[in-house]
């Protein structure tokens, strides 16, 4: 029963994360029976007081933790060429157990999930993180990458033991109660990899703290069966636990510490283009440390395609990194008749060739000032003097263009 118990909480967990709502109250214990009157009822306790709202201090702090969290620096795809060779094929059986016995060491990581796939790293999706498919570790990984201690690697891999123990004992019952498998979002930001004595992997443990669930490969049945399947709370705090000891930021999407920060960091600086001075302020101090990597005296029209993703990524993930989270592309017309679609997604931007002859520090000086639609409409920031027709995937539209646009829809 109490195997069954333990997994029903996990359903209960489950409906938590994507409800954002606690469960009700147990019920008071029964008391047994008795022949002697019952004790009057002791006074009713004064209700607890309320905890401390959090300081602004705290806030600040996290926000800045989870800004730099987020940020490309500091990650493997900022590594010189040449730092980040492919090891040796990592092939993972899709199903089965792992072999916890021959687990000799542990990696542990987190990853920002960058938009751009030029960042990430080509064939490097949720299943594939930390590596990807050709071997090399995924290019928004940060550094540096952990190990485990012997205690800790004890830790991990007595998790998944309890697990495949817990089905067991179940299957001795014939009542088996599955984990639960939540369609709220599976964004990951943590992994461990598992290796044996001679550095082969074995398995990967994948784990998202915001939605409490992990996914477990090779798969079995009682980690999940190869599905983004919810943690049990002790999983849920064990690995956050062993992950925040090497400073890999897993306390950074806390549920109830993310609301908290996100209602600060709104009040405070604003949010997208309705920002605060303070807001600005950060902005441009943020964005003064950060940088395409495309060399500055290069001019946009000698670009590489390479060269242009690199810097349709940095638009995309740092310049304009609310506009990137929403969707793929965007329009805006402005009160004069001008019109403008906006795409960042690396395959409609980085592919359009450049034609403007600006060197890459003048488009870098403009993007550190440009805030879309408001400057697209004008007046634009004098860093963009000339340039709001040479941004990458941001294109000027002629007004006999959209109006045969406007037609063509008209008649679909």
């Amino acid at each position: 029963m109490s195997a069954q118990r333990s997994l029903l909480a996990i359903g209960i967990a489950s409906l938590v994360a994507c409800a954002d709502r606690a469960p009700p109250a147990a019920p008071p214990p029964l008391r047994p029976a008795s022949a002697s009157p019952a004790p009057a009822p002791a006074p009713a306790p004064a209700p607890a007081p309320d905890a401390p709202p959090p300081r602004r201090e705290d806030l600040e702090a996290f926000v800045r933790a989870r800004e730099a969290f987020f940020a490309t620096d500091g990650t493997v795809a900022r590594l010189p060429p040449g730092e980040n060779p492919p090891r040796p094929r990592r092939t993972i059986p899709t199903a089965g157990v792992v072999p916890v016995r021959n687990v000799a060491r542990i990696e542990a990581y987190a990853f920002n999930r960058a938009r751009d796939r030029f960042e990430r790293g080509p064939h490097c999706e949720v299943r594939d993180e930390p590596f990807t498919r050709e071997g090399r570790t995924c290019g928004d990984v940060r550094l540096p990458i952990a190990t485990l201690s012997p205690d800790e690697l004890a830790r991990v891999t007595s998790l998944l033991t309890a697990s495949e123990a817990r089905l067991a004992e179940m299957k001795k019952g014939k009542h088996i109660v599955k984990r639960a498998v939540v369609r709220c979002g599976f964004d990951p930001h943590h992994a461990l990899a598992l290796f044996d004595a001679n550095d082969q992997l074995l398995g990967r443990i994948v784990v998202c703290f915001s939605c409490h669930e992990w996914l477990v490969l090779p798969a079995s049945e009682a980690t999940g069966g190869g599905e983004h399947a919810v943690m049990t709370p002790d999983e849920t705090t064990e690995l956050r636990a062993i992950l925040d000891a090497h400073d890999l930021g897993a306390s950074l999407f806390e549920d109830e510490k993310v609301r908290e920060a996100y209602a600060y960091d709104n009040a405070r600086y604003g949010w997208r283009d309705q920002l605060t001075a303070l807001g600005v302020a950060r902005r441009k101090a943020r964005l003064a440390r950060s940088s395409s990597g495309v060399a500055t005296t290069r001019r946009l029209v000698d670009l590489s395609r390479e060269d242009r993703a690199l810097l349709c990524g940095w638009l995309a993930d740092d310049v304009r990194p609310s506009l990137a989270r929403t969707g793929a592309s965007h329009g805006f017309e402005c009160e004069r008749g001008e019109s403008w679609s906006v795409d960042y997604g690396e395959a409609a931007c980085a592919e359009r060739p450049l034609t403007c002859t600006a060197a890459v520090a003048d488009v870098e000086a403009c993007l550190r000032d440009f805030l879309a639609p408001d400057h697209l409409c004008g007046p634009a920031p004098k860093t963009c003097d000339g340039l709001l027709g040479c941004l990458p995937g941001i294109t000027r539209h002629r007004s006999a263009e959209l109006d045969s646009a406007r037609s063509a829809s008209r008649v679909r």
